[in-house]
Parts: structure tokens; sequence; C-alpha cells
């Protein structure tokens, strides 16, 4: 098969391919037609179910848009079960809930083979998850260069007035006409523009992900994605223009955006704590009863926002994360040269919301992020505090000293043992609170170890404690039962070497002692070496580790 780096953007389609990340990956769209008059295509790509029955989904603005054309053409061309449905919401948005998804299901009859939505964000993704769930494909005839979800198997919907993000599948075919995008309202071409930045964080934080908490990544998504942005902000200042040339090259980052998110079955290449951030506001607006800005635009506000916890955080970062994070300047001068809003003030998000966001949006969904980074190294709070001010107050009288000279997090580390090893548990979370450690005390009481060690396990993999210490007569249990829970990784350990190459050669979050195999000062000791390692993830155990974790993360996938 050709390389996909090198492949135009009408050759993805139908991939199916060994990766150098070590995974398969596939990508079973049919057809994707971006280009001047795509949309006379639609009769071929629907061809094989030229003689079922096909429901056509639009709104009032996306039917004058193209709809009417798409059902022209259909009929023009002998399908002759064709059913529509319209959604009229006047000057009102649609929104992806529960009335639009039945409504949906609803009108599709019994004998329905083929759902052809004619729109952008929602409609896209009301479309992309009915049909998931009824079994059936659809067809998507792009309206606006909006956002990156067209070639997705994500669907963002609304259940409840919270937003969340269920696995759907993948589009039949994209039909991306340039005469048809070139017309759409200028907020929609903004919004995919900030949706398109927004891959700059995104980006970023997938890399500090990698090297912070051992998530797995597919480089050759990462450069399919890099590559697309290139292209698409050479040609930025065409935006604001309507320029056909630069709209194409936006539509197909976006494009290729969702390939990447199809190819490794997440949302990480195009989705970071910038999208934590819109998804806040958005929820915040809805449970108002207020009609929230478009997701794209507000991505696109957000991502300086997120470029900015970065150099904040800088100092404490990883090694080589900030390579990939342009400044925040840059970023707004990047949105400012395609038409876009550049700070959340701008759109109306209020300083109460904004700082709230910042304080809470990590837990919008649960993926690793610079807002849990820089949580997990007690600085969220202060940073919300700063950047609140950066943005809706007076700058100048902003101590930065109050960040730097906070004295820092001390590593928090949890303890637990079986009721034989209290009172050497006891004596070992004493001398830990000496070395300037906080410490966390599980219990001891119950004498089914394994709960023990479970509770010690999550709280340590989701990084409620930086580190865990267990104890039972060997040792063996409480390492045994640690380890079934996914993110711990517990070593059993009874000499300084074991210590030392626990955190070093195998990133071991937590460490196991039997209290019955060595003595006090020698488990002291232990503690004291290992609790003073780092794991390094530069180093040649890296690969060795990140097995581990991928074998892990295939196993609960499957």
């Amino acid at each position: 098969m050709k390389d996909i780096l090198k492949m135009d953007i009408s050759e993805m389609v139908d991939l199916d391919f060994d990766c150098s990340c070590g995974k398969h990956h596939s990508f079973p769209v049919h057809d994707i037609d971006i280009k001047k008059g795509a949309i006379n295509d639609l009769p071929k790509i629907a061809a094989p179910f030229k003689d079922s029955s096909i429901l056509v989904v639009f709104d009032n603005n996306t039917y004058e848009v193209a709809g009417k054309k798409a059902v022209e053409l259909l009929k023009a061309n002998g399908f002759k079960h064709v059913k529509e449905l319209l959604f009229d919401v006047g000057d009102d948005i649609l929104l992806p809930d529960e009335k639009t998804l039945g409504r949906i299901v609803q009108e599709c009859d019994l004998d329905c083979e083929l759902v052809i939505g004619v729109g952008s964000g929602v409609i896209n993704d009301a479309c992309k998850f009915v049909t998931s769930r009824t079994k059936l494909p659809y067809i998507i005839v792009a309206t606006a260069p909006s956002m990156d979800g067209y070639v997705a198997d994500g669907a963002p919907i609304i259940s409840h007035g919270y937003k969340y993000s269920p696995l759907a599948h993948l589009t039949y075919g994209l039909i991306g006409d340039t005469d048809i995008l070139k017309t759409a309202p200028q907020d929609l071409i903004q919004a995919g523009f900030g949706d398109v930045v927004g891959k700059i964080t995104a980006l970023t934080d997938w890399d500090l992900a990698v090297k912070a908490n051992g998530d797995d990544r597919c480089d050759t998504c990462v450069q399919l994605v890099d590559k697309a942005l290139d292209k698409c902000f050479s040609s930025v200042e065409g935006l604001p223009k309507r320029d056909p040339e630069a709209l194409g090259n936006l539509m197909e980052a976006l494009t290729i955006s969702g390939v990447a998110m199809g190819l490794v079955n997440i949302s990480r290449p195009a989705s970071g704590a910038e999208h934590m951030l819109s998804h806040y506001w958005e929820m915040d607006y809805i449970a108002r009863g207020l009609n929230p800005n478009h997701h794209g635009i507000q991505v696109g506000v957000a991502t300086p926002v997120i470029a900015r916890i970065f150099e904040l955080c800088e100092d404490i970062l990883p090694a080589g994360v900030m390579d990939w994070c342009a400044s925040p300047a840059e970023i707004k001068a990047l949105l400012k040269k395609g038409g876009a809003p550049t700070s959340p003030k701008e759109i109306g998000i209020d300083k109460d919301l904004f700082h709230r966001s910042i304080v809470e949006g990590y837990k919008v969904r649960p993926r690793y992020s610079i807002l849990q980074f820089a949580k997990d190294h007690g600085r969220l709070e202060i940073i919300a505090d700063i950047l609140t001010e950066e943005i809706y107050g007076n700058a100048k009288n902003i101590d930065y000293s109050s960040l730097f000279n906070k004295e820092e997090r001390k590593m928090k580390i949890a303890f637990g043992c079986d009721p034989n090893a209290t009172d050497f548990k006891n004596e070992l979370m004493e001398f830990t609170k000496g070395l300037g450690y906080d410490v966390v005390d599980y219990g001891s009481d119950d004498p089914i170890y394994a709960n023990v060690a479970f509770a010690v396990a999550k709280d340590v993999a989701n990084h409620t404690c930086d580190r865990g210490i267990l104890l039972c007569g060997t040792g063996i249990g409480v390492s045994i039962a640690a380890n079934k829970v996914k993110g711990a990784y517990a070593a059993c350990i009874h000499d300084v070497y074991q210590a030392q190459r626990a955190e070093l050669s195998n990133n071991a979050n937590i460490i196991t002692m039997g209290s019955q195999i060595i003595g006090i000062n020698l488990a002291k000791e232990l503690v004291k070496e290992y609790l003073s390692c780092t794991f390094d993830t530069h180093s040649r155990s890296m690969p060795k580790v990140q097995r581990i974790i991928n074998y892990e993360n295939d196993l609960i996938s499957a």
C-alpha cells in the first residue's frame, strides 16, 4: 500500500495496514470527495443503495444550501424511495439532544437502508449516532468546513444537558463541495479554523500524556495531522475572503484530523484540553437555557489559553514537551489572520465561568492533559487566578512569583497493609513523613488484604496519590492484587538494587514488601531509595515499559 503520508485526501479510503507504531489500522470509509462540484457525485457514491429506502436529513438552512439539490440529484438518477426529514428550527439552533436523535429514529422506516445527512456538526453527529445504533450506513454532504468530525467515529451528543462523545461509527462517504462550502456563514468557517488551530495544543497534550502518564501514541497519525495543519496555515489569509483554495485546505485539514482519529479509534490526534474547556462552556450555556457559541470557535479561543498553561508549567514539564507548542501570541496571530476570535472574553465567556472551567475542566472527560498535570503538581488553581486576571483584569498587577515561589506540592504516598503488618506500616509512615512526603493511610484492619491493595492501587492509578507502598507477610499477595488494577504497576522488592530499579527501569508506581522477610531498618532504606528515584521517559527502558502499557490497554479494549 502507498505510504499514507504521501496520499492525496481522496486516496485515504478503505485503508487497512500495519503501522510503524506496532498496531494494525483500518479506515473503512468508502469515499472522500472534496472538490468543486462534488455534490454531483452523490448518486454515484450512493449507487449501491439505488433500489433501497433512503432517508435524507437536513434543517431549514442546509436544505436551501444543498439539501434540495441532493434530493433532486437522487431522484433524477433513478432513486425512487427517497424520504425527506426537515428540522425547521427557525432562528434557533439545532442541538444533538434526545429530541433530535429520537426524531431521526422515528423517521427511519423499517426498510430504510441508508441515511444521508446534509449539514455540518449537529446533523452529522446526530445521523452518525443514530445510524451506529440502527446498524445503517450514512453519507454526509458537508455544508460548512466547521469541524473535524465528518470522518471520525465519535459522535458528540447531549443527554440530560450533559455533552459527551460516545463511540459511533465511520461514515460511508463524505462529500465536500467547495462551491457549497464557500457559501457557509463566516462564523462556521471561523469555527472550522478554530478547530484546526486546536490541534496545536491537542498534539502537545498527547506528547505530555505519553511522557508523564505512559499513554500510547501513533507517530504516523501525528505526522498526518501536522502535515495537514501546515497546508491549512499556509493559506489562512484566504479564509476571510472565502478563497476556494483556502477553504479546500481547511476542509482537508479537518478531514485528515478525522482520518487520524479513525485510525487510532480515539480523538487524541485532534482533541486535548482546549476541547475540554469548550465542552465545559457549552454545557454551562445549555444548563442556563442559552445558545452556546459554535464549538470550534470556543476551541479556537481556548487554544492560546491552554498554550499559556503549558508556559506556566514549563519549568516542571517533561523534557521536549514545549517543542510541540506554539506560544499564545503566535496562536492568537494565527487566529486573527483567519478572521477568527482570539479570546474567551471576545465571545462572551464571563469571568466566573472562565475561572471555573480552568479549575474543573479536567473533569469533562477521563483523559490526561495539561489541566490534570497542573492539578497533580498543585498549580491549577493559582494558574486559574493568573489567567483570569490576564484576560479579564489588569495583567500589570499580577504577582507571578506566587506561582513559582509557591512551595512545591509534596509527593503524596499511599500506605496500606494486612493486619499482621500494622506496626511495620505505621513506623514506615512516620519515617516517610520525616523525609518530607505527605502520607495517606489506607488502613490495615481488613483481613482480605486484596481490598486494601485495590484501594491504594486505584488512587495511585488515578493520580490521587503519587505512589503507593503496600505490605503483607511476604509482599507477594498485595503485589498480585495491586497489579490487577489498570494503571497500577507494583513491584515486590527486598533489597536496595530492586528499590532503585523498580522506578528507574520499570516506572513502578507502587512497591510492596514483606514484613516477615526484611527488618524495619532495611525497609526504611528501601523506601528512601525508591522515592528518591525518577523514571526517565527517554531511557532505553521506555519501550519496554510502553509495551506493558499497550498490552494492558489492548486487553481492556478487546
